[in-house]
């Protein structure tokens, strides 16, 4: 990942980070170990010293250096809103990074023509009545910006923050120190990857969001289209013969019907457990007085769903809630050494079922097929 750096706070031409600012330090140290690439935009720092060592991944711009250097902080903020850098020459940054006084014309000129997150990190007061010249972006200001991801590394910080701008929904705290005052080096690079991540939504529906969006591969961004579905599950009634149940049925694009799990979709802000009973009673009519869950497997790949397993014991069938939309040809009824039979046979489809139902099979035979 390419991440540009906003520091106009660094004016003196070389700066020791781990005195002057130790969190833009470690952030630094942890971004270039975890293998991103990093240009700091500085005021007129051309050199930071302090870092273990010089790395090929880290450039460092000064955007003000043709400035006196006798500049008062406060002329210098004031410049850096009327003259804002430029990124003609180095487009392309995945992210962009805000620490200090970063000012408004900074961050717009950054996200002008780019999609890319400003992850803000702003130099708070620790407390609203300390006076200091070094304070956040005015609220007002902060309610313009587009984008905009203000961070806090502290909850002293985050509380700052909400209170000197009006308490955005667009702030998050990211746990940086540990209480023995140790940088979360790897907990800071994961939450700012999660951060940074972009996605279009292509397409939204009931049960389904179609979305793209970069993803990691050998240390390379590359845009990856992902489906989101809202959930599955899948169910095995347990009579009290011993018999497990399954279903013949015929979908869109089946030339004939063919032996199935019952199980359908999770609906919207519906658990699993209710879905499960829902589509029990709707494709068979069967309603269960206990589920157990079997196994809940996650998705993989271009595909984001969790596959939830259930098995349903203590049964009783009621025809009349049976939904006659469902094309059910009629139930199967396997005893245990049968349903291993056909297990084996690879007559349940994918390997994460064959996963599900082994799982159930070993259970039954602990039960002693009771």
């Amino acid at each position: 990942m390419k991440i540009a750096i906003l520091a106009p706070d660094l004016k003196e031409k070389e700066v020791n980070l781990r005195d002057s600012d130790p969190f833009l330090f470690f952030a630094i140290q942890a971004l270039l170990s975890a293998g991103h690439r990093i240009t700091i935009f500085s005021g007129k720092c051309e050199q930071i010293t302090g870092l273990k060592k010089r790395s090929s991944s880290l450039t460092i711009t000064p955007v003000l250096k043709k400035i006196a250097r006798d500049i008062s902080q406060a002329d210098l903020h004031s410049r850096c809103l009327e003259d804002p850098f430029t990124l003609e020459e180095k487009p392309g940054f995945d992210l962009f990074i805000a620490r200090g006084r970063t000012s408004e014309g900074w961050i717009r000129q950054a996200q002008e023509g780019s999609g890319a997150k400003v992850l803000y990190f702003p130099r708070l007061p620790l407390s609203l009545e300390t006076e200091t010249t070094d304070r956040v972006t005015p609220a007002a200001e902060i309610r313009l910006l587009d984008r905009v991801i203000y961070c806090a590394t502290s909850y002293r910080e985050q509380q700052a923050a909400r209170e000197l701008s009006g308490n955005p929904k667009n702030i998050s705290r990211i746990p940086v120190w540990t209480k023995e005052g140790e940088f979360r080096s790897n907990e800071f690079v994961k939450r700012v990857e999660k951060l940074a991540e972009r996605k279009e939504t292509l397409y939204r529906g009931q049960i389904m969001t179609v979305i793209k969006k970069p993803v990691w591969h050998q240390n390379t961004l590359i845009p990856m289209e992902q489906v989101l579905m809202s959930g599955s599950v899948h169910v095995i009634p347990y009579t009290a013969r011993g018999r497990l149940l399954f279903i013949q049925e015929r979908r869109p694009g089946d030339h004939q019907p063919r032996l199935r799990v019952i199980s359908g979709s999770i609906e919207p802000r519906e658990k699993p457990e209710e879905a499960a009973r829902r589509e029990l009673e709707e494709e068979t009519g069967i309603k269960a007085r206990r589920l157990e869950k079997i196994l809940t497997i996650p998705g993989s790949g271009p595909v984001k769903e969790k596959y939830h397993y259930f098995w349903a014991r203590e049964i009783t069938f009621n025809q009349s809630s049976k939904d006659p939309s469902e094309d059910i040809r009629g139930l199967i009824s396997l005893s245990p050494a049968e349903f291993e039979e056909r297990l084996l046979q690879g007559k349940f489809g994918t390997s994460r079922a064959v996963n599900a139902l082994l799982k159930l099979l070993n259970r039954l035979k602990k039960r002693g097929g009771s």
